[in-house]
């Protein structure tokens, strides 16, 4: 398969069928490809977070905590917790790819860092699609609450940058992508 073929298929999911995670070897094959991404130093200012089974309770508890401690009424507290329902147990699996500042590497600046972390997720996101897995990148303010961040073991001065979601796709209509052509984005200097 070409490279194009996984970048020109690829589609956010939404609704993902009730499933057993994908396999440790999947995961480890997808973020073998995120680790390959350019990154400026070779600072590798990443770490993944893997979330299956049980894991996804902990992090809807975590996510529930920050909800709960937001000021808002009961009523607004339990719509979020229906949401939160869609939003955190949504797939099987669940990878939160993490800016983590590569401290033995001192020449790195955020700005490409958190670059090459966003070039991280979309080698997931390409390796996920050519191996026939579903996936959606999510993020929000939840991924970096300080509730979530302490039940998971993510540091302090570390960002969320993704959460990426993986599984089988269960919408019953064809996923539509529209993009503007290129030739509309495209100034030829």
């Amino acid at each position: 398969m070409s490279v194009i073929e996984p970048i020109l298929n690829r589609k956010s999911t939404k609704i993902f069928k009730k499933t057993e995670p994908i396999s440790k070897e999947a995961v480890e094959t997808i973020i073998e490809a995120a680790i390959q991404a350019p990154n400026h130093h070779i600072t590798e200012p990443w770490k993944f977070f893997v979330m299956q089974g049980e894991n996804m309770q902990q992090f809807y508890d975590a996510a529930m905590e920050f909800q709960k401690n937001r000021d808002i009424s009961e009523e607004e507290f339990q719509r979020m917790k229906v949401k939160m329902i869609s939003k955190t147990m949504v797939a099987p699996t669940v990878i939160l790819a993490v800016y983590s500042k590569n401290k033995n590497k001192t020449r790195g600046k955020y700005e490409e860092d958190i670059l090459a972390v966003g070039a991280a997720i979309q080698n997931m996101l390409v390796q996920a699609t050519s191996m026939g897995i579903d996936s959606i990148w999510k993020t929000g303010p939840v991924y970096n609450a300080t509730e979530v961040k302490s039940a998971l073991g993510i540091e302090e001065d570390e960002e969320v940058v993704g959460a990426i979601f993986f599984g089988e796709n269960d919408n019953a209509k064809e996923l539509l992508r529209k993009r503007t052509d290129k030739r509309e984005k495209t100034i030829w200097l």
